[in-house]
């Protein structure tokens, strides 16, 4: 068994996969997200795109003032998204989701400690 499998996949019936499988033999040139469409299957990269986006864009912008920003602050900049877009009901914000954000944002986990922001790099020694 693959070491990677929390993963959540769809449930695809056996009707379904010879009826994908054989209209991909008929339509070798289409791509990806045709069969998607004409399979009423949801694309994994659609899902809350307009939250994912508007929050990457609020998160530079505050990034780019210095803010701290820390993961419940994410979720819940991303619930108030979440009201503004109707069509994406079902956003819960969940910690899995976050974690998901991180890493297609590429953010760790960084502890700043009382005063080490405040340091001056030409005051530093180099050792």
């Amino acid at each position: 068994m693959p070491k990677n499998v929390n993963q959540k996949q769809a449930v695809i019936s056996l009707e379904t996969k010879k009826a994908f499988c054989q209209y991909k033999l008929e339509h070798p040139d289409y791509l990806a997200n045709r069969f998607i469409k004409i399979f009423n299957l949801k694309d994994k990269k659609e899902m809350f795109s307009k939250i994912n986006n508007a929050l990457g864009k609020w998160m530079l912008g505050a990034l780019a003032t210095n803010c701290i920003l820390t993961g419940k602050i994410l979720q819940m900049k991303a619930l108030k998204f979440a009201e503004k877009f109707s069509e994406e009901n079902n956003f819960k914000a969940s910690d899995s989701w976050l974690e998901k954000f991180k890493k297609r944002h590429n953010l760790h986990h960084i502890k700043i400690h009382d005063e080490a922001n405040s340091a001056l790099l030409e005051n530093l020694p180099e050792k």
